[in-house]
């Protein structure tokens, strides 16, 4: 199912009108309108607002071709194997995402694997806490209207609320660990 129709699905279940999900999330009419009729996967924050908002697991929303992998452990522990990690298509947005776990419906935190392509990624904000950590490469994080250099073995912890984006101004992506904690619940 593509993205756009899953949030109507989602949208009807809960019975919400495109109005009062737009109240509920922030998130313009028309922008969610413009969603609904999409074949692509909205910025990550976006599609973890709704996931959260709709009550639906954000993973299948991001178009990953593997089936969805048996998980080990109880409902306190998942333990999500390598062979089941499988990346998003790249986002025009300059950046692709690879989900480190399954299962984020209900869940405060989402890890991810964060590929920052050269270039620069759109201006992000989103209602959330973001840890960052460079695992590979060199990249530029521009804070409200601050830009902190960022090497390998750095991290950063900031208010995901602000405006913020990635820049990589080398010939090479740069790899980082990505967390987002959703602190708001619908």
């Amino acid at each position: 199912m593509k993205v756009g129709q899953l949030i109507k699905k989602y949208r009807h279940k809960k019975g919400y009108t495109l109005e009062e999900l737009s109240k509920l999330t922030f998130l313009s009419l028309s922008y969610l309108s413009k969603l609904e009729r999409s074949d692509r996967i909205p910025p990550f924050a976006t599609l973890q607002t709704l996931a959260t908002a709709l009550d639906f697991d954000i993973t299948k929303a991001l178009n990953l071709k593997k089936a969805e992998p048996k998980t080990e452990g109880d409902n306190d522990i998942i333990i999500y194997r390598s062979e089941h990690h499988e990346r998003t298509s790249e986002q025009e947005d300059g950046y692709i995402l690879m989900p480190l776990t399954t299962g984020y419906k209900s869940k405060a935190i989402s890890p991810f694997l964060m590929e920052v392509l050269p270039g620069q990624t759109k201006d992000f904000t989103h209602d959330a806490e973001e840890f960052i950590y460079v695992l590979d490469g060199d990249v530029e994080v521009m804070y409200k209207d601050t830009t902190y250099e960022m090497h390998q073995g750095d991290s950063a912890y900031l208010d995901s609320r602000h405006v913020h984006k990635f820049i990589n101004e080398s010939d090479k992506n740069a790899y980082l660990i990505s967390v987002n904690y959703m602190y708001r619940k619908f």
